[in-house]
């Protein structure tokens, strides 16, 4: 299965997890989760994982440990499967 890479910029302390509009080649992805002690990181894992039906650890952060950007691998997942569980980008 291919790999593929997904762009979210994490908004933590959310009312509800739930996913955001496109801000360019950004996802909103809003979280419950404070941005202390990894916590938002496992539970943006734990949110895509369920939403995009993947296992955590087919969840991979590269990039923006730290940062509300951050830059994802997703292992075991096709484009077409993506795209279809993901909210439509708008143009």
């Amino acid at each position: 299965m291919p790999n593929l890479f997904l762009e979210v910029k994490v908004i933590p302390k959310a009312k509800n997890n739930k996913f955001g509009p496109w801000q360019g080649s950004f996802l909103k992805i809003y979280l419950q989760a404070a941005p202390e002690k990894n916590q938002a990181n496992r539970a943006l894992i734990q949110f895509l994982a369920q939403a995009l039906k993947l296992r955590q650890i087919d969840i991979i952060i590269i990039s923006g440990q730290t940062s509300p950007r951050k830059r994802l691998l997703l292992e075991n997942i096709t484009a077409a499967e993506l795209q279809s569980r993901l909210p439509p980008q708008q143009s």
